[in-house]
């Protein structure tokens, strides 16, 4: 044990990898003999690897530039076989009131906090502070309930994005990583939308799927050389293509609209219009021209909006998806202006209780 308020670096390098690639058990378990803050140890029946190991290693060892927060209820054992008992209108109430500082609960008229599976939870509420997840619970109408706790969480901070840069051969499947790409097409294929974009020699395949129909909408915007930054989860890397599924791309260059128009009149400005094969004249001063010819306007194109991040609807985000309602917080978080601390109750039945800060939260060293 130590009394330095501080995270081993093995533990933290856990977190990283887990949330940013993917840490097989057998390596962790090696990893951690490197430990020289504190002490861990780690049990399991019949010397098999533990279960969650990974996880709950991560969980220990993350520390945090940005969080969120996440209200959990919990259901009474009784019930857990039982259609959950939620208010949608009232889920729908507490957002009208409390958005931006929530979100990610409703999708539309849709409710997302409430799962489907025979689990205890009855319902999660993500916020961006504990006093405001605690009052969106007291809004909400539900069954009884046996327990209700608030988590700090990494949900909706985009933490599991890598960026790549210049070093695209430095992507590997199952990361998830920001590339900078020239468009080649975006097309529809049954319910699906493949883009097909390059980097530098390497070609990517982006896949958007029917649940992501606000970003699909979006992607078939797209034309042919426009210049944007690609979020996407690699499924496949083969030595020059790279497949996987498109989380959201931010516009960073778009190709102008090319209309060919008849030039105007030197004379009268008025557009000149085609006599013949060889020539053009005004029909408002007579003028006439010996040629044929087109000039061409550059209009910059208004579907897309540069360094605009495009997402899908809520209904089809990742749990780290960071949606765009918390840019504004992330950044005063990032900064200091808004900081972490602790509250109490930390467990409780009763949902009228009062909610008190109790110390702000110290970030850990990492050593």
């Amino acid at each position: 044990m130590t009394d330095k308020y501080a995270i081993d670096k093995v533990l933290n390098w856990a977190y990283m990898q887990s949330v940013k690639s993917v840490l097989p058990p057998k390596i962790l378990l090696k990893k951690l003999s490197e430990i020289k803050i504190g002490q861990l140890m780690v049990f399991s029946p019949r010397l098999q690897t533990p279960r969650g190991i990974v996880g709950a290693i991560a969980a220990i060892g993350a520390a945090f530039d940005d969080y969120t927060s996440e209200l959990i209820a919990y259901r009474k054992r009784e019930n857990i076989w039982m259609k959950r008992q939620v208010d949608e209108n009232s889920v729908i109430e507490m957002n009208s009131k409390l958005f931006p500082l929530v979100f990610g609960n409703i999708d539309g008229k849709r409710v997302l906090i409430v799962p489907r599976g025979p689990d205890p939870v009855l319902f999660g509420i993500r916020g961006e502070a504990p006093e405001v997840v605690y009052e969106a619970f007291k809004i909400i109408k539900h069954e009884d309930i046996d327990l209700w706790t608030i988590f700090r969480t990494n949900q909706a901070t985009s933490s599991h994005i890598r960026s790549l840069g210049s070093n695209i051969e430095d992507a590997h499947p199952y990361e998830t990583v920001t590339i900078d790409c020239k468009v080649v097409t975006a097309s529809r294929k049954n319910d699906k939308i493949i883009l097909k974009a390059r980097a530098g020699g390497i070609l990517i395949e982006g896949f958007a799927y029917k649940l992501q129909r606000q970003l699909q909408s979006n992607l078939l915007k797209l034309r042919q050389d426009d210049v944007i930054r690609l979020i996407i989860a690699i499924m496949d890397k083969r030595e020059n293509i790279i497949r996987g599924n498109i989380e959201e791309i931010i516009p960073l260059k778009l190709k102008p609209e090319l209309i060919k128009r008849n030039p105007r009149c030197p004379r009268c400005c008025s557009r000149l219009k085609k006599k013949s094969k060889n020539e053009m004249y005004c029909k408002k001063c007579g003028l006439r021209i010996p040629g044929s010819f087109k000039i061409e306007i550059k209009y910059p194109r208004s579907e897309l909006r540069i360094h605009k991040r495009y997402l899908p609807s809520p209904r089809a985000y990742r749990h780290l998806t960071m949606p765009n309602e918390r840019v504004y917080f992330r950044f005063q978080k990032l900064l200091g202006k808004i900081r972490a601390y602790l509250t109490e109750p930390v467990l409780a039945e009763n949902k009228e209780l009062t909610l008190v800060k109790v110390l702000p939260i110290k970030d850990p060293e990492i050593s």
